[in-house]
């Protein structure tokens, strides 16, 4: 189930972090897993609460808002003011489907079942499967520990 509020989530090891501005329309939380998108040609990708969608990406786990000329929200504006801060490149705890509730998961990839749950390749077609990251380790019986990467939407064809 998608957020409806901030959540702030355990993190563990070392992040890159980055901004983004948010998709326009769109509402993130904070502790919720961000896809970035394709704006207009030639304009900086945004973010928007990640989903399993064609053509997406994992940007990384929103920590914070920032806005360049008023309080920041959370919602994207026209004008790409509003800010998304996420990081990446470290672990992340995240809740998982049930498919992926076994110590057998540990090691395989994840992907985005919605912005706060892991999935496994049942959320959907290899079209909109969307890789989160690698299931490092099993902390409870509903949430583990996913190493949040950015891969690209495609894989090279040689």
């Amino acid at each position: 189930m998608a957020l409806s509020a901030d959540l702030i989530r355990s993190s563990r090891g070392r992040a890159t972090r980055m901004r983004a501005p948010i998709t326009t329309g769109q509402t993130v939380y904070i502790g919720s897993l961000l896809n970035e998108v394709t704006n207009v040609t030639g304009s900086p990708a945004r973010v928007r609460a990640a989903a399993a969608a064609t053509s997406r990406k994992i940007a990384g786990v929103c920590v914070a808002f920032e806005a360049d000329d008023a309080l920041p929200t959370g919602v994207g504006n026209t004008g790409g003011t509003q800010y998304a801060v996420f990081e990446y490149g470290n672990e992340w705890l995240f809740n998982m489907k049930t498919a992926l509730r076994t110590n057998a998961a540990i090691g395989l990839n994840g992907f985005v079942a919605d912005d706060t749950t892991i999935g496994s390749t049942a959320v959907g077609t290899a079209l909109v499967r969307v890789v989160v990251g690698e299931i490092v380790e099993k902390a409870s019986s509903t949430q583990s520990w996913i190493a949040v990467r950015r891969f690209a939407t495609t894989n090279v064809a040689l």
